[in-house]
């Protein structure tokens, strides 16, 4: 604001300027005449020449103090801009990640992907940089104004009145299609994202199928749509320019004959061309001011949907603030589920219903059941990534919402069938980071030979510096399933969760696994989740569910 201030301050003053500096080129005697100024010039005894020379010399240093001092407003505005910019999407990713794991699945990726990578953009670019650029122009129209009215009152109110006008009626027309276009654009990105998220997700069957044309086809119509609504809020953003350019000469022309009539007789016309050329670097420096305004303007009405969009990402809070704060806790009893129940939201029937469960520590335990069943949805509950819609979970007869979450997951390390690999090296993908002081090379090593797996490792062209590529693509299912395995157990955690971890093993490599993982000690306390009941042959409890309830089979 104050940079702004200053800035509009000395375009008062390269405007007032004007006056004075063409006056001494059409008749430098003519400052003599003045009470003060004559006085004061008198006493430095110059020439013609030399007084002339020397205004353009202070006119062309105010011009450039000007220039200057813009460019640094300029300069100051982009750097806040996207200083907040860099602030905002930070704050949004961190957000994002500390949300619950039930918030990740009930809403689709997408619209993450579309505010930090163009919705946040959109506000940078749409929202706040004009905003502020409404400020300091709005300041600087002000002064212009204001510089004009007090030259030549008369002819500045003309200017104002034109002007105001146009554009308030094109901001009257305009508003509602700007609204509108903003909230289909946001849309239509939402589903421009998901669309690539979902073709490059599917290659696979989109080339077996040879459905290329279909994807094709809904790509083109969605971003058809939304280019065009882009292009029409481009378009009524800069389109007045050009218009307001043609009115400016049209004033500056109705001003010069109006001036001639009024001065027709007149001798001097001294007064008439210093008045022209002020109201001409005024209406020069006034128009694109008033275009910035407007279409900054537009730029705001435009970014509306994505900045609402963004402000809800904005106004996620942390999940760790909701639950109990994180301490060390050693697993060493067991793990009990007393009457358990969960339902999906909105879902009439629960998943699970009653479910009692005692799991030592240190043993092995088996549950089977059909798909759908509800296996998967009980290995959420044990990891505390969803709370039982009643009943509750006890870890060394502590109830695990008083425990948190945070707490308990240093104790647990978890294998999901389709485990995310890392576009990295095999080394990074185990230790499951990219400090390298965080890896230990030894103990990588150490846990792919326990699991039989150094050998096809060895193999590849860099070794463990291997790069993987996209969600492991260079590997077969169950050299993913191996590294994901690996992963877990460099986590040295006391309970090992594996959910479908080894259905792309063959029968031999799996048990190989499985008692590598028994025989360690110290033994953690291992849960297998599998369909295949003899894979369960060795353990030490096995359960199948079915039809939400629980029940225990043979070992």
């Amino acid at each position: 604001m104050i940079a702004g201030l200053f800035s509009s301050l000395l375009e008062m003053t390269s405007l007032a300027a004007m006056m004075p500096f063409i006056a001494v080129l059409l008749n430098p005697t003519g400052l003599y005449q003045l009470p003060v100024a004559g006085a004061w010039l008198e006493s430095f005894n110059l020439t013609n020449q030399e007084l002339i020379a020397w205004t353009t010399c202070a006119f062309c240093l105010v011009i450039l103090l000007s220039g200057v001092f813009r460019t640094w407003v300029l300069y100051a505005c982009n750097r806040f801009c996207f200083g907040l910019g860099r602030d905002m999407t930070d704050d949004i990713y961190a957000k994002t990640l500390h949300q619950s794991y039930a918030t990740h699945v009930e809403r689709n990726s997408a619209e993450v992907l579309n505010v930090l990578n163009t919705s946040a953009n959109e506000v940078i670019f749409y929202v706040v940089l004009p905003c502020l650029t409404i400020t300091i122009s709005a300041l600087s129209v002000f002064a212009i104004g204001l510089s004009l009215a007090v030259i030549l009152p008369s002819y500045a109110l003309l200017a104002f009145l034109s002007l105001a006008g146009v554009y308030l009626l094109i901001v009257r027309f305009l508003k509602e299609k700007l609204n509108r276009n903003s909230n289909f654009i946001n849309s239509a990105q939402i589903r421009y994202q998901k669309q690539i998220q979902e073709s490059l997700g599917a290659i696979r069957e989109i080339i077996i199928d040879h459905n290329q044309r279909m994807f094709v086809e809904m790509f083109r119509a969605n971003n058809r749509a939304m280019r065009a609504a882009q292009s029409q809020n481009q378009f009524m953003s800069q389109s007045p320019r050009y218009f307001l350019e043609t009115l400016g000469i049209v004033i500056v022309a109705v001003i010069a004959y109006l001036m001639t009539i009024r001065n027709a007789n007149a001798a001097d016309v001294t007064l008439t061309l210093s008045t022209l050329a002020v109201m001409a670097l005024g209406l020069q420096r006034l128009l694109p001011l008033a275009q910035t305004c407007y279409q900054s303007w537009a730029m705001l009405n435009g970014a509306a949907a994505a900045l609402e969009r963004t402000l809800q990402l904005l106004d996620q809070r942390y999940r760790e603030a909701q639950q109990p704060a994180c301490h060390e806790f050693r697993f060493t009893k067991s793990i009990d589920l007393m009457h358990v129940q969960f339902k999906y939201p909105g879902k009439a029937d629960n998943v699970l219903d009653s479910i009692s469960l005692h799991l030592p520590a240190g043993a092995s335990i088996g549950i089977v059941g059909a798909s759908g069943s509800g296996k998967s949805t009980l290995m959420d509950l044990l990891l505390g990534l969803r709370e039982p819609t009643a009943g509750e979970i006890r870890i060394d007869g502590v109830a695990l919402a008083d425990l948190g979450a945070r707490s308990w997951l240093r104790c647990v390390a978890h294998v999901p069938q389709a485990a995310y690999l890392l576009d990295a090296s095999v080394r990074t993908n185990i230790a499951f980071t990219y400090d390298e002081a965080l890896i230990d090379d030894q103990k990588i090593r150490t846990i792919c030979q326990t699991l039989a797996m150094d050998s096809f490792i060895e193999d590849l062209s860099e070794g463990y510096h291997t790069v993987i590529g996209e969600r492991g693509i260079q590997l077969s299912g169950g050299q993913r399933q191996r590294l994901a395995i690996a992963r877990a157990l460099y986590k040295s955690a006391p309970v090992l969760i594996l959910d479908e971890a080894t259905s792309a093993l063959d029968e031999s490599s799996e048990e190989h696994i499985l008692c590598a993982i028994q025989a360690m000690n110290p033994r953690p306390t291992l849960i297998c989740v599998t369909h295949r009941l003899k894979t369960l042959q060795h353990f030490d409890q096995v359960y199948q569910i079915t039809d939400g309830g629980v029940s225990e089979l043979a070992a």
